[in-house]
């Protein structure tokens, strides 16, 4: 919270002293344009972290459009970053990020696999989506009372969410109709 605070002080007092300016025709409106691009490289020139959380935005971006192999290669690249200098909030969001892009590919294994790597120190939001898309794979791979039981667990952390609801609610009757299915293949037929 401390770093938007002052980024939105900094960001105040450079709108304060950039309407100042006097955009004019000539040399005021070249002093003017040399000024905002100054203080826009300054701006944009951060942390490796904000330069990493750009690169998850984008590979975010990039996912709901479909664009799974650009979303793979942003969030690469943001994970190899925080893995290099040790930052694991952005390393977590990076995995998770190349995860849930192998799922929707239809990776399933490599996405489980991801979701592995940062589930034990993962932040609540990370725990619950992966616990969610979990669900998601055992429910796809038939195996209702694993999808239950992750739909269960995600809602330990976040009780309001209705898509975790009705998923569990699908996979406990998909596990009793294909319990009630079984039984009545392995009942013996009598003969009258």
């Amino acid at each position: 919270h401390k770093m938007f605070i002052i980024r939105s002080i900094v960001f105040f007092i450079a709108s304060v002293l950039l309407g100042e300016l006097d955009i004019k025709v000539g040399r005021n409106r070249m002093l003017s344009t040399m000024a905002a691009t100054t203080c826009l490289f300054i701006f944009t020139g951060c942390t490796p972290r904000f330069d990493d959380g750009v690169k998850i935005l984008q590979g975010k971006l990039d996912w709901g459009k479909g664009n799974y192999q650009n979303a793979t290669a942003d969030f690469l690249q943001a994970a190899n970053n925080a893995k290099l200098r040790g930052d694991e909030f952005v390393y977590q969001y990076s995995v998770y990020g190349i995860g849930s892009t192998y799922l929707m590919q239809g990776e399933n294994d490599a996405a489980l696999s991801k979701f592995n790597l940062v589930y034990e120190d993962a932040p609540d939001q990370i725990k619950f989506a992966i616990l969610y898309n979990s669900g998601i794979i055992a429910h796809r791979s038939g195996d209702y009372e694993t999808a239950a039981n992750f739909f269960r667990q995600s809602l330990f952390i976040d009780g309001t969410s209705t898509d975790a609801k009705i998923n569990l609610e699908l996979s406990l009757r998909e596990e009793s109709s294909h319990s009630n299915e079984s039984a009545r293949e392995i009942m013996p037929v009598s003969e009258n």
